[in-house]
Parts: structure tokens; sequence; C-alpha cells
């Protein structure tokens, strides 16, 4: 069933949008009528579309290791399932139920993907949304990480240097000619990565230099154009989240989130940086030109990334913490 503009106001995560909009991206959508206790999505099979909840509720719920399953999340009206299956496809992480008679609207991975690559207005605004449901994710899993490090959350506020205080370089090289076959900027044309290039400042950063420091506000994002920067934090030692090289966007997450930096950023091998200051990045993910599009498109594809990372980690140190617990199981 095809659903309406007023249909698609229900959901918080179209605000955004005008009515000519929603209009314009409303085939991309199906309304379906789910009974209690009917699946919705079972894990491990193909993820091919994502769903937003209307009315009703919604579990969602993890196979245990030794049989069975246990709830994970509840999902209320005008919350989203499937937000990575949108984006990525894949496989589905976990199954979804209605706990009671419930409605949904549907929307397809293959349809929506088509509307990206017609630079469609509005399906970069739903885009828009499902990267900030993503960086909101990011957050959640640092905390559970940081959590199986069994470090204290941060508190105060740290004086360090940033690229504020530390020097700059002018590029020591000829930078121009390989930007286009960075995967960042693959889909863009000529003009288009020097548009992005207008919007912000190149240098060279030495290594050992902080970006930002864990708990201050934003001021800037980084693209690593050569190099690498780490992302860690610092308490009785210091622990590392990952590292990013080039192509890579490091400081967007505070930004969109509108939030203090959850990690230091401290370049690791000396560095070839765009840094885009907080209006520049605005401008570039909140933009209707083409450059502007691509660009939160693969921001897009940076949030991917790093929650993969995220998730590859925060699974290493459960199993590690799992195995190391055994043998005291095992004592008992």
């Amino acid at each position: 069933m095809t659903v309406t503009p007023e249909l698609l106001r229900r959901i918080p995560m179209f605000d955004d949008l005008q009515d000519s909009e929603l209009i314009e991206i409303m085939s991309c959508f199906n309304e379906a009528h789910v009974a209690a206790g009917e699946q919705i999505y079972l894990e491990g099979e193909a993820a091919t579309n994502a769903c937003f909840l209307v009315d009703g509720e919604l579990e969602a719920l993890k196979a245990l290791p030794g049989g069975g399953d246990t709830v994970v999340g509840t999902i209320v009206p005008g919350g989203m399932i499937g937000e990575m299956a949108l984006v990525a496809g894949g496989a589905r992480t976990a199954t979804v139920r209605a706990r009671c008679p419930s409605t949904v609207i549907k929307v397809s991975y293959y349809f929506f993907h088509a509307a990206l690559d017609q630079m469609s207005v509005p399906a970069f605004k739903i885009l828009r949304a499902v990267i900030h449901t993503m960086t909101q994710r990011l957050g959640e899993l640092q905390t559970r990480i940081l959590e199986q490090w069994d470090c204290e959350p941060f508190i105060g506020s740290v004086a360090g240097p940033s690229t504020d205080q530390v020097a700059s370089l002018a590029p020591s090289f000829d930078y121009r000619p390989f930007l286009s076959v960075m995967p960042w900027f693959e889909t863009f044309e000529e003009n288009e990565i020097d548009d992005v290039l207008a919007k912000g400042e190149l240098a060279e950063v030495p290594r050992g230099a902080f970006l930002y420091r864990e708990g201050t506000p934003p001021g800037s994002s980084f693209l690593v154009l050569r190099g690498a920067v780490e992302r860690s934090v610092m308490r009785d030692r210091r622990y590392q989240f990952s590292v990013l090289g080039p192509g890579r966007l490091c400081g967007g997450n505070a930004l969109i989130a509108k939030t203090i930096h959850l990690s230091d950023a401290r370049v690791r091998s000396e560095a070839l940086l765009l840094r885009l200051e907080q209006a520049d990045f605005r401008s570039l993910f909140q933009g209707d030109a083409s450059y502007c599009l691509k660009f939160q498109n693969m921001v897009c594809a940076n949030q991917l990334m790093q929650l993969k990372a995220a998730d590859n980690l925060l699974a290493l140190l459960v199993s590690q913490s799992y195995v190391l617990s055994e043998p005291r199981v095992r004592s008992l």
C-alpha cells in the first residue's frame, strides 16, 4: 500500500521535508500492518529495506550462543529499524517482531539508492537524518567499549594543544593530482573537488600534534588527505579506538551531533589535512549543490566504516573478557 504525505508526517525523521518533497519521495515507501508476535526481520537474512514505526511497539532480539534469544531494544512510534540496511544492505544483525498490532512504513534499499543516484534532495535529507542516527549509535558504542576497558567516563576538561595552537605548514608537495583517485573524491568531478577544497584550509600537521582533545567543543573537522590520525582517550594509559588514513573524516561526529568531542585526535604520522571550520562543514553537510550531496554521501560511508570498526572492537573486547573469565568460572 503506497503511503501518503500525511502518514510520512508522523515520522519525526521527515520533519525537515516540505510537502512537495514528501510527494516526490513517497513512491519509495509502502505501508504494512503487522500482527502481534509477527516477525518483521530475521537475524542473518538479507537486508533489503528499512522501516519506520507509525503505531504499536516492536522489539529487537539477538540470538544467544547456547540457543534462544534476548531482547536488546524496544522501538516506539516514530522510531526507525534497519538504518544500516538502508544505506549499506548486508545481513540483518537482529530479529525484529511486533509486541502488539503495529503499523510500519517500509523503504526499499534499491528505491532509496536510485533516488540518491538521481541526486534527489528529499532522499539526501533522509540520508542526513540517518547519519544523525548512526552518529548517536557511535557514541553509545564508544561508551560500551570504555566499559569493557574498565575506563572511567570523562570528567572535567583537558588542557592541551589543538590545531588552533599548532603551527600549520603549507603543503610541501603537489597534492592536487592524486585527489581524484582518493576514495572520498572518486565520484566528484574535478571542478567539484575544487569546490570542496575552497571551503577548507590545507595544512601539513606534524606527528604528535593534537587536532582536538576529549571534552572540548567542536570547532573544525578534518579530512585526511595523507598520513594518519589516531582517535583515542587518555586514562591510566592511552586507549586507541581507530586510526584514520587518507580519505577518512575526523571530528565530524561532534559537529553532526552538536556535542563535545568524545575522544582525542592525534596525528600519528605527518598528515596533510583539509580543515573544515564548523560553518564550512555545515554548508557542505546541509547544502543541495551536487558537490554537497556527494560530500554527504561520503560522510555516510565514513560513518559506516566507523560503526563497523567500533562493532568489531567491542566484539573483540567482549570475547576476550569471556575467555579470560572462563578459568574462574570453571574453578567454582
